[in-house]
């Protein structure tokens, strides 16, 4: 099987080889440390998949497609303020940040660009125009040539961007928190505003005939699935949240939408009820096991959706046992393949 034939199958719970390998992608950093310990110098973030063995990684796959989604144009990124090991910085998204010059994680944010109607209206609103040539890569009917090419080996992700990641992170957390309240025509108007973005943008790609085999849509570490669903009442997500997340569901296949800590889990009941989301999965809080939250799994098993979890071997061993075999993803971590091959005959003697 090549790599977009064995995704298909495990996407769609069929036989395959062997399960895809994939990475997550690196911080800049961890490949300029791997470099003085040996890694060529040819290697990069683009290719470190494809020199590591993998089939593919996240970011070439979500990469290959060339669509921008986001910010068009973005904003100029520059250096405002040297401060020694850390700098000031535009981002391309307006905001301004103080970052480490390297091993820097997650920088802090210092000011926003976004704080009024007037600066959304002049700043934010025309870069989320759908019509917006940016959006497009230069090559586009080369690119369409591969898209629609059924027997291509290669795995191509659509970018499906942001509802309330984005907003959050233009204006920050306590004024997107507080237009929620004190304004909630215009908090409605931007997460409408980028639904319509991203949902025009990606549909002339698929009215082409794109045969395309993803759609990964960031949260800002799940805030729509996390943080957000617990500054909003299940009254206000069901209004601005649930029409933009079915209306993006329904241009895709299957829609899968991740829960991250307990609090997430206030507009559960909603999120069962949709038709446009499949698969679910939970992540709970530290000190609690997957094991531990059964119960929400079997709740979404019995609302007629797929399952998926993360465990232990052991924990999954138990968990099969008390869940309906199908439509169940399994994540595990190994430390010798032969401790995945000794787990997969458990599951042929025990489904």
């Amino acid at each position: 099987m090549n790599d977009r034939q064995r995704f298909h199958a495990t996407m769609h719970y069929q036989p395959r080889d062997r399960a895809p390998l994939c990475d997550f992608g690196f911080w800049d950093e961890t490949l300029v440390l791997w470099r003085e310990q040996g890694l060529p110098a040819h290697v990069n973030a683009s290719n470190a998949d494809v020199f590591s063995g993998m089939d593919f990684g996240v970011d070439r796959v979500t990469g290959a497609s060339g669509i921008n989604v986001g910010l068009a144009p973005s904003f100029e990124e520059k250096v405002l303020e040297d401060r020694g090991d850390h700098e000031v910085v535009q981002q391309g998204d307006g905001v301004r940040v103080l970052r480490k010059k390297f091993m820097g994680s997650i920088p802090q944010h210092l000011s926003h660009l976004l704080v009024d109607r007037d600066s959304w209206r002049k700043h934010y609103l025309p870069r989320l125009d759908p019509t917006h040539p940016d959006r497009y890569p230069a090559d586009w009917e080369e690119r369409i040539k591969i898209w629609t090419d059924p027997h291509r080996a290669q795995v191509i992700a659509l970018p499906g961007g942001s509802l309330y990641g984005w907003i959050r992170d233009w204006m920050g957390v306590e004024k997107v928190s507080l237009t929620v309240y004190d304004d909630r025509a215009w908090f409605e108007e931007m997460v409408t505003t980028v639904a319509d973005c991203v949902i025009g943008t990606l549909s002339r790609a698929l009215e082409r005939g794109g045969q395309l085999d993803a759609c990964f849509m960031w949260e800002g570490c799940a805030q729509v699935c996390c943080d957000f669903s617990a500054l909003i009442s299940p009254a206000m997500f069901r209004r601005w949240v649930m029409p933009a997340l079915e209306e993006e569901a329904s241009i895709v296949k299957h829609a899968f939408y991740h829960w991250d800590g307990p609090r997430a889990l206030v507009h559960a009941n909603d999120l069962l009820a949709s038709k446009g989301l499949h698969t679910f999965g939970f992540v709970p809080d530290p000190g609690y096991k997957h094991s531990d939250c059964l119960d929400l799994l079997k709740r979404i098993q019995a609302a007629g959706k797929a399952v998926q979890f993360i465990g232990t071997v052991d924990e999954i061993k138990m968990a099969h046992k008390e869940l309906k075999p199908d439509k169940v993803a399994y994540w595990t971590t190994v430390e010798k393949p032969s401790q995945i091959e000794s787990l997969l005959e458990w599951f042929r003697k025990n489904t």
